[in-house]
């Protein structure tokens, strides 16, 4: 559900120090200018109409489409951007207030589409580093899989991929009805999404799938993804009743976080890592004996 960003978002005033290349981190903006310029005194959202109002938000590369302030220490942006190699692109961004700056810092990228025309994205590219390691996964399984759940749907990028394919029967899960709504209206998601916690909806689902995909982002926590519930003998053994195969996306941390992941899903799995090299993603994958699930 993310990558790492490499941004900072530079200040009206110029004075950031940093590059102001789309893949350059720590992407920056100040809370106080935010609410003041912005309007956000009052939740809500701001759509393409007040771009040129806010367009610093991503420099010259860019322009925002969307600002989401319901949270306002968690606001979600929705902008066009030109990425390094030129390929313009529609990216979702979260935000997340630092306590010790009072800065709105966004550290990752939640989704990203290319665009083929004038805000129009394209499903049939993957432009996430991340997300191409997990269809290779995905690609690399001995099964012939077909019935997909995603666990973080998010905006759709990865299912609006793994549909336009035709082959696959995609199904997502995501808890936040902002990045649902945020999906349809931008980046033209129409795929089958249950509002819902992961777990929850694992633990009541009636449905077996070829294959699961966990992509969830933590907060304030050992590892970026995923969230620490997600890693658990709980989770394994629910996740574990409706597949026989698990992708998950793993970020952040050291290596000692990443290997209690690996630790817990090796009880129930067969498991192993994909690393490229110059992806910060850690992709597990874990597999069981091929077996047929029958629905519950």
């Amino acid at each position: 559900m993310s990558s790492k960003s490499e941004d900072r978002l530079p200040r009206r005033d110029g004075s950031d120090t940093m590059p102001t290349a789309p893949d350059s981190r720590n992407k920056q903006l100040s809370r106080k200018r935010c609410s003041k310029e912005h309007g956000h005194e009052e939740p809500g959202k701001r759509k393409r109409g007040d771009a040129e109002d806010h367009g610093f938000l991503v420099g010259l590369h860019g322009k925002v489409v969307e600002i989401d302030s319901g949270n306002m220490d968690a606001p979600i942006m929705v902008s066009d951007e030109q990425r390094e190699d030129g390929t313009r692109v529609r990216r979702l961004r979260f935000f997340h207030l630092d306590r010790n700056s009072d800065e709105l810092v966004s550290d990752h990228i939640q989704t990203e589409m290319a665009l083929i025309g004038e805000g129009v994205p394209d499903p049939t590219r993957l432009m996430l580093q991340y997300h191409q390691v997990m269809y290779d996964a995905l690609s690399r399984l001995s099964l012939e899989a077909k019935k997909i759940c995603i666990l973080g749907h998010g905006a759709g990028a990865l299912s609006s991929f793994l549909s336009s394919l035709s082959r696959f029967e995609v199904c997502g899960v995501d808890n936040s009805q902002t990045v649902l709504r945020l999906g349809r209206e931008y980046f033209d998601d129409r795929g089958k999404v249950f509002h819902e916690e992961g777990c929850e909806f694992l633990r009541r689902c009636s449905m077996a799938f070829d294959v699961v995909l966990v992509d969830l982002n933590a907060s304030r926590e050992a590892l970026d993804a995923p969230p620490k519930e997600f890693y658990t003998e709980r989770f394994v053994r629910l996740v574990s009743n409706v597949s026989s195969n698990v992708i998950v996306n793993v970020l952040g941390g050291d290596e000692q976080a990443r290997l209690r992941v690996f630790a817990e899903y090796s009880k129930s799995f067969s498991t192993c890592w994909i690393h490229p090299e110059g992806c910060d993603n850690y992709i597990l994958v874990a597999s069981k004996p091929q077996s047929t699930h029958t629905t519950r």
